[in-house]
């Protein structure tokens, strides 16, 4: 499954897989906008939550400036410690999309054989789902919204919880969804709307047996932590 994936990417984004320096994807100017503000502020900006490049003279927050805090921010204080890694910040940012798109079909791959379904039934859908998703169509333009493996990894987590309801597992959803948060807050809301939607009907469905306080708990946890 893994090769089949890096095949994947590389056919579906050549020349860029091999040069992701060198080109971008689309012809966009949201997309373009994006790889130079995130530049800028590895560059130029004085603090780590503030975009000075636009909205003089007051700037704005980074996290409204499609720029990917969680990554930029790294790149921005790693260039300032260790070594000046702003002239690759295109390729790094496409190389962690190609990693994202690996790792989404490989988390449908391992919640479908979780669900007891054929290895080869469980490759094609997952690769197909993977191709198949909205998230696709961002890579034109919103590279900050193109990280696929949100919802796959929400969705094998949940499946993991539904196993074993541990507080551990719920400590490392909240966790995970507040780096989400980091990354880009539509991708953050994207797991809140779908946890919360999935605890409401587990509530729902247990308020005979007492089970929704544990339930209600692990929300709390999950949800209510990273918000």
């Amino acid at each position: 499954m893994a090769v089949l994936m890096v095949l994947l990417i590389g056919a579906k984004f050549y020349p860029l897989s091999i040069a992701p320096n060198s080109w971008f994807i689309g012809d966009s100017q949201d997309g373009f906008r994006s790889l130079l503000t995130t530049e800028y502020h590895i560059k130029y900006d004085s603090t780590y939550n503030h975009f000075e490049g636009m909205n003089y003279p007051y700037g704005d927050a980074i996290y409204f400036t499609g720029s990917q805090p969680l990554t930029t921010n790294f790149l921005k204080w790693f260039s300032t410690h260790v070594f000046d890694l702003s002239p690759y910040t295109t390729g790094i940012i496409f190389y962690l999309l190609f990693i994202s798109y690996f790792f989404s079909g490989i988390l449908l791959y391992l919640l479908l054989r979780k669900l007891k379904l054929p290895e080869w039934y469980a490759i094609i859908v997952a690769i197909g789902v993977t191709l198949l998703a909205p998230q696709n169509e961002r890579f034109s333009a919103h590279y900050d919204l193109s990280y696929l493996f949100v919802l796959p990894f929400v969705l094998y987590m949940t499946y993991l919880f539904e196993e074993n309801r541990k507080w551990s597992k719920s400590l490392l959803m909240g966790g995970s969804l507040l780096i989400l948060s980091q990354i880009q807050s539509y991708l953050f809301a994207l797991a809140v709307f779908f946890l919360a939607a999935y605890f409401f009907l587990r509530m729902l469905t247990n308020l005979g047996s007492g089970l929704w306080k544990s339930y209600l708990g692990h929300a709390l946890l999950q949800l209510a932590l990273p918000m």
